[in-house]
């Protein structure tokens, strides 16, 4: 137990925006405070009141000091700096098992033992299985509680910052997960934090929220704090339907978007990206430059990592939502939605006129008038002057005149052919054509 009045925790909080762990300070300041039993541990709202919803008796039973609290803090920081509580429309069990493992792997990485020996505190009646992932325990440890081989190699590897969130999913899925649905069925297992997407569900967020979780991620990734150095936020979801044809697609679809991703001339909105800077002024950080500085007659420079503000940066998207894509959109708009943040916003839908198109709660809302025609999409390109546009559609499309070839070159428009569409009409364009590989076989 921990005496923790609502003063106490509000110096540690204080502490914690101060000392700025994982980059969370900017998030953290913008947020009020509210003490409530409403919710088991600990929950941030955003939006134009952004709010860090804390139940102080869950603190004072399960932390044994200030770090513990910390922990509690970082690991629903980390939930939605990553995106967990907003990109799922539906979560699991094992999904929200394999959240928490991964968060929990990021602050012992990078705040050690201090930290994450809570997490081996809360977890210690309830490790079965898969729930070891959630403890950073030493593999001795583990062994002596008769963890499966297959575990032990995935909590290896988890803790050593190689798997990512799809990776430590798929494991938990593959080993099995009647252990965890026994433990929160008993009610001796709660996962912590917001794990349903409560105040959460894709908002408009103001431009300083958004730009300081851009801002705290790419610290994230530039420090080298998040799983699988190379891979960006949107490798780090899961489908939000169980469907053999998300895995086979998007590759092809990410890999697109990245590849045909320019800044936006149009949008006004910048982005907080880390930049390594370097200053002749020392801090405790560069210990290279500290010590440089008790020999050397020159005031060495130091590497400062600070934000920046970088131009818009998406792919332009014309998505075809004629009658004929009807059995491809949903598989399409669910991969749109787990790639949005390489999305121009809006994006564009299209049949025979262009409309905006933007994602609200999960779904795909836009307008369609039910037929086909390319005809609209050139239009929109000459007045909206994109250096790259991606075009995905079955290619049941008119023949296109000649003219359009000009267009589509000039603007660097590619198409994606769904599965089963037709590649004859668009190949005639003159324009790279990629198609998406047949669904696998059931």
């Amino acid at each position: 137990m921990m005496n923790l009045s609502p003063a106490d925790f509000k110096t540690i909080l204080s502490e914690l925006v101060d000392e700025n762990p994982l980059a969370c300070r900017g998030v953290l300041r913008l947020c009020g405070t509210e003490f409530t039993d409403t919710i088991k541990t600990a929950q941030v709202t955003l939006g134009q009141r952004s709010i860090l919803r804390v139940n102080l008796d869950f603190l004072r039973t399960h932390c044994a000091t200030p770090e513990h609290v910390k922990a509690v803090l970082l690991h629903e920081f980390l939930h939605v700096v990553l995106g967990h509580t907003q990109r799922f429309q539906k979560v699991s069990n094992a999904l929200n098992l394999a959240a928490d493992a991964i968060v929990n792997a990021i602050i012992h990485r990078k705040c050690g033992d201090a930290y994450s020996s809570f997490f081996n505190r809360f977890y210690s009646e309830t490790a079965r299985g898969a729930i070891n992932l959630l403890r950073s325990r030493a593999d001795a440890d583990l062994e002596t509680l008769g963890v499966s081989r297959e575990t032990l190699h995935i909590w290896t590897k988890l803790y050593q910052g190689e798997l990512s969130l799809d990776d430590v999913y798929q494991a938990v899925c593959a080993n099995g997960a009647s252990a965890l649905h026994e433990a929160l069925k008993s009610g001796r297992l709660v996962f912590l934090g917001n794990h349903t997407g409560e105040g959460m569900e894709d908002l408009d967020l103001p431009p300083e929220i958004r730009g300081q979780l851009d801002f705290a991620h790419g610290m994230l990734r530039t420090t080298g704090a998040l799983p699988g150095q190379q891979l960006q936020c949107g490798n780090l979801t899961v489908p939000q339907i169980e469907d053999p044809a998300l895995k086979a697609w998007r590759t092809t679809v990410s890999e697109l978007l990245r590849r045909l991703a320019a800044p936006d001339a149009r949008n006004r909105a910048r982005r907080l990206e880390a930049r390594v800077v370097r200053l002749p002024v020392l801090h405790e950080g560069d210990r290279r430059a500290t010590l440089q500085a008790g020999w050397s007659p020159l005031l060495p420079e130091a590497n400062w990592l600070l934000p920046m503000a970088e131009p818009a940066v998406g792919t332009a998207v014309y998505l075809d939502v004629s009658g004929s894509m009807t059995a491809e959109l949903q598989r399409l708009t669910t991969i749109l939605l787990r790639f949005k943040h390489l999305l121009r916003t809006p994006f564009w839908a299209f049949s025979d006129a262009v409309t905006p198109a933007v994602f609200k709660a999960g779904q795909l809302v836009t307008g369609t008038t039910g037929g086909t025609e390319l005809g609209c999409v050139i239009e929109h390109l000459k007045a909206t002057r994109p250096q790259k546009a991606l075009v995905i559609t079955d290619g049941y499309v008119a023949s296109p005149p000649g003219e359009w070839r000009d267009t589509l070159t000039r603007h660097g428009v590619e198409f994606l052919i769904s599965n089963g569409g037709s590649t004859q009409i668009v190949c005639k364009l003159g324009r790279p054509v990629h198609t998406l590989p047949a669904l696998p076989k059931r």
